[in-house]
């Protein structure tokens, strides 16, 4: 389960020549200019999200259209340097973290502006008033598994610190802010029999499942005996899953 991932890299590049940059940046990354909140919602971790701006223009706030580009911030501004494109300067934003949460998001925004001394602000302000060199945290209850549109971004945390060591220390704050703001998690166990002896692939599928839908953590797994009926004993596989799903959503989901 995942229950925390960086958002997309988000770079302005100011020029006096705006048109023709846009056209270079579409024809050298092959991709077209589209509405920003389209290329947010569609962009997934590492990916850049990439505005062509007039060079007096000095906020950070995405205009109504730019690039989603399927690469990593490095190698999108090596390629704008080592192709001589008309740039005046290169702004880059916040670094950007999504954390998920069960419920209580106004608990988790003040839990972590205390912990990192940043301020709760909505996601459009942090990344305005945000600078390189902070990081914002958008709080969703939306999986992480899949893209996340900044509608479904409930709250931000704008936090004037680099975001190395913001994630470093978050790595470790995270779940004990899970639990937190949900003390009683679901311990539910998953016993696997197949007749036809494929424990390997349906152990394979049942993680896949379990990863994909972000149904919790796997916290214990291995080997062990059933009984059906009384002194018929049969080798199961069992896994230990800690959810804050109720159990009978997981098993629907499971049942397919």
């Amino acid at each position: 389960m995942r229950f925390m991932r960086f958002g997309p890299s988000i770079i302005f590049l100011r020029t006096a020549h705006p048109e023709a940059v846009k056209k270079a940046i579409g024809e050298i990354f092959s991709v077209g200019e589209i509405p920003t909140e389209e290329a947010i919602r569609e962009s997934s971790e590492f990916e850049t999200l990439l505005f062509v701006t007039d060079e007096w223009i000095k906020k950070t706030l995405p205009p109504r259209t730019g690039f989603l580009i399927k690469h990593g911030a490095a190698h999108v501004i090596s390629t704008v340097i080592n192709r001589n494109l008309p740039v005046e300067r290169v702004h880059v934003e916040s670094t950007l973290i999504f954390l998920r949460v069960p419920e209580k998001v106004d608990e988790a925004l003040r839990f972590i502006a205390e912990k990192y001394g940043g301020e709760v602000m909505s996601l459009r302000d942090a990344l305005d008033e945000g600078e390189a060199s902070d990081t914002v945290i958008g709080i969703t209850k939306k999986r992480l598994s899949g893209p996340i549109g900044p509608e479904e971004i409930e709250g931000a945390v704008l936090i004037r610190r680099g975001f190395l060591q913001v994630y470093r220390e978050l790595s470790t704050d995270a779940p004990l802010l899970l639990f937190k703001l949900l003390p009683e998690w679901n311990e539910l166990t998953i016993k696997v029999y197949d007749t036809e002896k494929r424990y390997e692939e349906n152990i394979a599928r049942l993680m896949m499942v379990i990863e994909d839908l972000d149904l919790g953590f796997v916290v214990g797994e291995g080997w062990d005996w059933d009984y059906p009926r009384p002194l018929m004993r049969v080798p199961v596989y069992k896994l230990k899953l800690l959810s804050w799903e109720k159990p009978e959503r997981v098993k629907f989901l499971l049942k397919g």
